[in-house]
């Protein structure tokens, strides 16, 4: 009994060892066919927006955390230059083929692939031909016309150089050219471009690099040398860069383009003041409102504002707009006036008491026409209409009490300085107090002109004749 126990433990221990191994190989083998999380199990992420150098696109470029499979090729990069768009169900294939743990959120995820290039422009093809041809021999003042246009080419990124010039000809008596650009096309293989063209004489001018717009001063950062065919300069095309600088455009000048002497001006360049922003008719022009902008003097109106105390405690006439220079009509002095306003509500009739009215400063330019301004024009009236609170009040709005109406039997006195006549007389209209009416002799019934002295009395003021 001893003897089997002793033998039977040994073989289990071998058994159970050989089932550990087993289990250890299947649960390998199942480890092996589990999706790849990433580093540390962390999910894999779709790069949305891809840059790629090459004509490859890998596994790695689209997906982040896949260490494993990161250099596999999974499709053609676009062409130099261009764009293509992965769409969702493409990428949820590639991701169950490679055994991707990666879902989409929606059906709008992508991954849009860039390939990166270089462009090539037809001007940069023709100067690398012209450098090759005049190293051979060719004149350097001899210019380039293709005899057809060129196309703009893009290369890949990582060309170096982007191209290179082969079998470039020249023949000096029929001034013909030939020359072939060779580059590397989308799969890195090499592509030609043959030109043929002819030669021409060439002049070397001065031109800009930019638009150049005025009042701006040209400097000599500014102008880069161009050449031009010989049979096309004029005889006012600037020649000499020294004279561009210092001077401006007229109007307008185009980057590249030969400059005339009737395009450009030596300034006379002055500050003058204008405003800093618009202002209208009702502001009152201050310190803190001016500021300076250096123009043309040639530019400036005859009448132009040159000094900022001329501008300072006035007031636009109409709304002046900033940044512009100013003329001197368009500021008048901004003079403070007070118009006569209904402090309450008048009927029509009332007599104007004290605190009837209310006196409001005001722009001279914002007084309406006819509206008070004196406290004389409105002591001792009574209004002819209804008037609100709050409104001007026009002369028209308010007359003198009327003292001796309308067919009123009055005294009627005429004096001199040696005598005084009296007369009984009729009011021909009404009469207020110190005003001038019309008043018949009762006795004559010839019409005078007489100033109402009190509800009983007038004096007369034109001929002693009307006492007659």
């Amino acid at each position: 009994m001893a003897h089997t126990t002793s033998h039977a433990a040994p073989f289990l221990s071998r058994a159970g060892i050989l089932v550990l191994f087993l289990a250890a190989q299947m649960l390998a083998l199942t480890a092996g066919a589990a999706p790849y999380l990433g580093p540390e199990d962390e999910p894999i992420r779709l790069n949305a927006n891809v840059t790629v150098t090459g004509s490859d696109v890998r596994l790695g470029d689209l997906f982040s955390g896949h260490p494993d499979h990161e250099e596999k090729v999974v499709a053609a990069a676009p062409a130099p230059g261009q764009r293509m768009v992965l769409d969702t169900d493409w990428l949820t294939n590639l991701a169950r083929t490679y055994g991707i743990e990666w879902h989409p959120a929606d059906a709008y995820d992508r991954a849009i692939v860039y390939r990166s290039g270089r462009t090539v422009t037809p001007s940069e093809i023709l100067a690398a031909f012209k450098d090759d041809l005049v190293t051979k021999g060719m004149p350097a003042n001899t210019g380039l016309a293709p005899g057809a246009p060129l196309p703009t080419l893009t290369v890949p990124s990582e060309a170096n150089p982007p191209f290179s010039v082969r079998e470039a000809f020249f023949d000096p008596t029929t001034k013909n050219f030939s020359a072939v650009a060779e580059f590397t096309g989308p799969e890195g293989q090499s592509q030609f471009l043959q030109v043929r063209g002819t030669g021409f004489n060439t002049v070397t001018v001065p031109v800009l690099k930019s638009d150049v717009t005025r009042p701006q001063v040209i400097t000599p950062d500014m102008i880069v040398s161009a050449e031009i065919p010989d049979g096309t300069l004029k005889h006012d095309i600037i020649v000499d860069a020294e004279n561009l600088i210092g001077k401006s455009p007229i109007t307008f000048l185009r980057a590249g383009q030969p400059v005339h002497d009737t395009e450009i001006a030596r300034l006379n360049l002055v500050d003058v003041p204008v405003l800093r922003n618009d202002m209208n008719r009702e502001d009152i022009i201050g310190e803190n409102n001016v500021t300076w902008l250096t123009v043309d003097a040639n530019t400036l109106p005859p009448d132009a504002v040159t000094t900022a105390p001329y501008l300072i405690g006035k007031s636009p006439r109409h709304i002046v707009a900033g940044g512009t220079p100013i003329r001197r009509g368009d500021v008048i002095a901004a003079q403070q006036e007070i118009m006569a306003v209904a402090s309450r509500d008048l009927p029509l009739g009332e007599a104007f008491r004290s605190g009837d009215v209310d006196w409001v400063p005001v722009g001279e330019d914002s007084i309406g026409a006819g509206v008070i301004v004196s406290e004389a024009d409105i002591t001792g009236r009574v209004t002819t209409r209804p008037i609100r609170a709050g409104q001007p009040i026009r002369a028209i709005d308010v007359t003198r009490p009327t003292v001796i109406p309308k067919d009123k039997l009055v005294t009627m006195i005429y004096a001199t300085p040696i005598m005084t006549l009296t007369v009984r007389g009729k009011a021909l209209e009404d009469g207020a107090a110190a005003q001038t009416i019309r008043v018949a002799n009762a006795n004559s019934n010839k019409m005078v002109l007489a100033e109402v002295v009190d509800a009983d009395t007038v004096r007369v003021v034109s001929q002693q004749s009307a006492m007659r």
